[in-house]
């Protein structure tokens, strides 16, 4: 079975990537230096221009951004689209100093999210399964990525979040399995943060997260629900 959700891309020959890298990194690296001028500003210093940058052969002329630069252009120092364009802001938690911030504009998470779809038909889903996305649904990327790469799959989508884990088993044994909901070979997610694929002849399937699956018919159902 083909597990590609972009094979246009996926299975792109190494020549066609190495030309998609090259072009769209001295496009990138031209409109980072008409547009951000923090790191414009470390070009110079390095005595770069965009016209040094022909291909990823020449990524090495290209100045590091430190995390402390991140810090310093807090937040909107390194932004390279004007504010008006931006549908989305997401950071890093802040626990060992000052926020990391990333702004999306609608183009960006159109992109991550195609991402998240990769990996999830990359794992076997379909829109046949149920996704239960186990990330947080904060500032942090994961929960909302996920969550729309789950959609462009077509998964029935349950986004538990992060947190009352037992809970969330008992209300995902409820919405996915009760309802069976979920046909063929395939449970999508409840372990934390991963999918689980079952084999076709198994019948009682290992205990996860207190939850006991058994196969009936191509069917999986909850059969006990462990305090």
């Amino acid at each position: 079975m083909e597990r590609y959700y972009q094979p246009e891309i996926e299975c792109a020959s190494r020549e066609q990537i190495l030309e998609w890298q090259n072009e769209r990194l001295v496009r990138q690296v031209r409109h980072v230096w008409d547009n951000v001028p923090y790191y414009r500003k470390k070009m110079e210093e390095k005595g770069v221009r965009p016209e040094d940058i022909k291909g990823v052969s020449d990524l090495h002329k290209l100045p590091f951004l430190s995390k402390e630069d991140l810090r310093i252009a807090y937040p909107y120092g390194l932004l390279a689209e004007p504010l008006e364009k931006c549908v989305r802001i997401q950071s890093t938690s802040g626990t060992t100093g000052k926020r990391v911030v990333a702004f999306y504009t609608q183009h960006d998470i159109d992109l991550w999210e195609d991402c998240c779809a990769r990996a999830i038909v990359a794992a076997g889903g379909t829109n046949k399964d149920v996704c239960q996305v186990s990330y947080g649904y904060g500032l942090f990327t994961g929960g909302p990525g996920l969550n729309g790469g789950s959609h462009k799959v077509g998964c029935l989508t349950i986004p538990t979040s992060s947190g009352n884990t037992e809970a969330a088993d008992e209300r995902q044994s409820l919405c996915a399995f009760d309802k069976e909901l979920c046909k063929q070979e395939a449970v999508v997610s409840l372990d934390y943060r991963a999918i689980l694929w079952y084999n076709h002849n198994t019948n009682f399937v290992e205990e996860n997260r207190n939850i006991w699956i058994k196969k009936e018919k191509d069917t999986f159902r909850v059969v006990r629900y462990l305090k």
